[in-house]
């Protein structure tokens, strides 16, 4: 835009600091909602920050939150429960709630496309979350004398003024593009403020970013200016066609399918999942981000502009790599994905796959994707014989590309140098409650690979010396973990992870399988505990180490929602390498043995391919030492959905009845006097003898006498 251009309410901008270092306002708004200076690279196309997605906000008017405050207090009572003047105050309040909604909604709509006034109060939305941009009432990270920035669902905390830096603008005056303005915050009394480097750990990945805050406008801080900086600015056809920054599938007319990225078995492919209804079939591996060629300009896509397609789980780009050429043989091309978004080889442009009515991209329709070469040369999007699962086995087949069905094929996608009608992809945009899902756990996923991280950098662990003290956060870790158990239930926060009770949402189970949760949460246990491989603490000292014993449950905790219900996610926690550290960790009081048990229970395919007689052995020999009775977990490999596992069964009871296993159950005895005792045989080989009055009382043999009532032979 030019230097005289207006800024306008629904325009989407970026905030540039540019005083004694360069970077944008940033935050990720989803697992972190804490708000820094982003980084900046130099290139050839000039400043570009490192992600750039994650600085824009749009513009958009004051709204009003007189009644938004107390829309949680109105489900905190059941209905049945109130007062008639309860409940005469409980209606008028949603009516008035809902008013003032449509209120906002009204304003909103109203002011879209009009210019911004200095003097005016503004409020900023985080594009990629959809949240606020605010000052909370608490000191921020780094300095003590400032509020805290972050984003979050709208309130009166979300007011800014905006102000000119400089005399030469005035209030009531337009805002210009490349102004430079101040954002005082109305309810707070503060400025906008950039403050110190972050520290590094789990919240950032950079020692650069520093935190933004917001200090005392009477303090005597010095002031701030952030250079307005136009991404996208507001059109009302933005609805109608693609724009930047838009998140959509690619089906293939013809093959239906959708065109996904994924590594399998180490090796990167592009190549097309097939579905019974490729239009409502989602999976996270077929998400796309259109970008246009310049990364930190935004708008419409046009048929004649170059874009650059942005994979969402990855982050890598889509791209066309030059074969090395034959003697005397054309050169050959393939496509690919890159990390680096400056090259020439990510830049495509759609076609039309029929008849073109305007000069943008429609929203919805079918489109052939080009590339043209250094020399000119036009390659399009095709569909290939080459099947990528061919070779995999049914469990590959499971793990690498979530499908049990051996007949299912996934075509490479590859390039051909003439279009062809059979080529047409529909664009199919997503849910936004989808892609918040899939941002959310991508966000994650870095603070549990720097937990990890962190673990491996510790010293060789010796018998003799116990952790050094604050060698690891833990915090953090535990907080991430929690957060993940209520993401997965579909829950609001609460106190307690642990007993938190709810029923998966089974969509999110989906996000979490795609993105290979799992393997992160085991990576943590293969760096904690000596036996998994770690360098922190022995098993055996575990329950010593209060947060790191805490932390093991929060991840079975996750484990166990994670595959509740939910038979793709139970085959895949079932494999040999992680069944041996469920069964290791058994006897450790960390929830493993009821994850097995809930595994185990309707799951005959696992029953029969991963427990043998050495299994049980294993399981048997746990519950004997007295650690922890898990007969649960007996009845479990005894039985499947009221179904008797035969061979399990047998290799149970050749053992359980022996005097090797003799701990592992009460047994009774008749004194002379008639009375029935129970006999406790320790696994140190003494027996202790209590009547049936004195073991109802205590809560362990309860749970043991009602576990071996339960067992099925």
């Amino acid at each position: 835009m030019a230097y005289r251009d207006f800024l306008c309410y629904g325009d989407v901008i970026a905030l540039k600091y540019d005083e004694d270092t360069d970077g944008f306002l940033c935050t990720e708004g989803l697992a972190n909602s804490g708000c820094y200076l982003s980084s900046i690279s130099r290139g050839s196309d000039g400043d570009v920050a490192l992600n750039f997605r994650d600085c824009v906000f749009e513009v958009m008017p004051r709204l009003q939150y007189e009644y938004a405050e107390h829309k949680d207090s109105l489900k905190s009572k059941p209905k049945a429960l109130m007062t008639p003047a309860e409940a005469d105050r409980h209606k008028r309040m949603k009516v008035a709630t809902q008013r003032e909604l449509d209120q906002n909604d009204a304003e909103q709509a109203r002011m879209q496309g009009k210019s911004v006034t200095y003097g005016s109060i503004i409020q900023l939305i985080h594009v990629r979350s959809r949240r606020f941009l605010m000052v909370a009432d608490r000191s921020s990270e780094t300095e003590k004398d400032s509020l805290l920035v972050s984003v979050d669902h709208g309130s009166e905390a979300a007011w800014f003024r905006i102000t000119p830096r400089f005399k030469v603008r005035v209030e009531g005056e337009k805002v210009c593009i490349d102004d430079l303005v101040v954002l005082q915050a109305v309810k707070r009394k503060c400025n906008l403020h950039v403050g110190k480097p972050l520290q590094q750990g789990l919240v950032v990945s950079s020692k650069a970013e520093r935190e933004v805050n917001a200090s005392p406008i009477t303090g005597g801080a010095r002031v701030v200016a952030w250079r307005v900086s136009s991404y996208f600015a507001f059109t009302n056809d933005s609805a109608q066609f693609l724009k930047s920054g838009d998140v959509f599938r690619l089906v293939h007319a013809e093959e239906e399918g959708n065109m996904c990225y994924q590594v399998v078995k180490d090796d990167p492919h592009v190549f097309l999942k097939l579905a019974d209804d490729a239009k409502t079939s989602i999976d996270s591996h077929s998400l796309w981000e259109v970008e246009l060629a310049t990364a930190m300009k935004g708008g419409l896509v046009a048929w004649s502009k170059s874009v650059r397609f942005r994979h969402l789980t990855s982050g890598r780009y889509l791209c066309v790599e030059r074969l090395e050429s034959l003697a005397d043989g054309p050169v050959g091309h393939t496509l690919a994905t890159t990390s680096d978004q400056s090259k020439a080889t990510t830049l495509f442009r759609l076609e039309a796959a029929g008849v073109q009515e305007t000069e943008l991209v429609p929203r919805k329709g079918k489109v052939r994707i080009v590339h043209t070469d250094n020399d000119g040369i036009k390659l399009w999007l095709t569909t290939t014989d080459v099947d990528i699962s061919s070779g995999l086995t049914d469990m590959e087949r499971l793990r690498e590309l979530d499908t049990q069905r051996p007949l299912v094929k996934f075509p490479r996608v590859g390039l051909r140098p003439m279009p062809s009608d059979s080529d047409a992809f529909h664009i199919v945009h997503c849910p936004v409650e989808l892609i918040d899902q899939v941002n959310y756990v991508l966000s994650v996923k870095p603070r549990l690979e720097a937990f990890t991280n962190k673990l491996l950098e510790l010293p060789p662990y010796k018998d003799s010396k116990p952790p050094p003290p604050g060698s690891v956060s833990f915090d953090l870790a535990i907080g991430v973990v929690s957060e993940l158990i209520f993401y997965a239930t579909k829950s609001p926060m609460a106190k307690d992870a642990m007993t938190h009770k709810a029923l998966p949402d089974r969509s999110r189970q989906k996000v979490l399988r795609e993105l290979k949760l799992p393997d992160l949460l085991f990576g943590v246990i293969s760096a904690l505990t000596v036996e998994d491989g770690g360098r922190y603490i022995r098993l055996a000292n575990l329950l010593a180490d209060k947060k790191a014993h805490l932390l093991m449950r929060l991840i079975y905790r996750l484990l166990y929602h994670y595959s509740r219900d939910y038979s793709k996610n139970e085959f895949s926690l079932a494999r040999p390498d992680r069944f041996r550290v469920f069964q290791v960790h058994s006897g450790f009081k960390v929830g493993s043995a009821g994850l097995l048990a809930s595994l185990f229970s309707k799951n005959f395919r696992v029953l029969e391919r991963l427990v043998g007689d050495e299994e049980i052995r294993r399981f048997m020999d746990v519950a004997k030492t007295g650690r922890s009775v898990r007969l649960d977990l007996l009845t479990a490999l005894a039985s499947c959905n009221g179904k008797p596992v035969l061979k399990n069964q047998n290799a149970i009871c050749k053992r359980l009845f022996t005097d090797e296993y003799i701990s592992v159950l009460y047994h009774s005895e008749l004194t002379p006097e008639g009375r029935i005792v129970w006999v406790d045989h320790e696994p140190s080989g003494g027996e202790k003898r209590y009547t049936t009055a004195q073991l109802a009382s205590k809560y362990a043999f309860q749970q043991r006498f009602e576990m071996c009532s339960g067992v099925s032979f």
